[in-house]
């Protein structure tokens, strides 16, 4: 990844395996050219409903 984040790290937190810090959240919002609460919001296709 071009802000330093190994691709192997990113690929354990889409699996689940590995939690997110702040600190990569925000180079993996920089790298995306999106702000970091743009990666935490649920698309509302994947949200749970009642």
């Amino acid at each position: 990844m071009r802000r330093g984040v190994d691709r192997t790290y990113i690929s354990q937190v889409e699996r689940r395996q590995r939690n997110v810090t702040i600190v990569v959240l925000a180079k993996i919002a920089t790298a995306l050219n999106v702000t970091p609460d743009k990666l935490l919001i649920v698309p509302s296709s994947r949200r749970r409903g009642p």
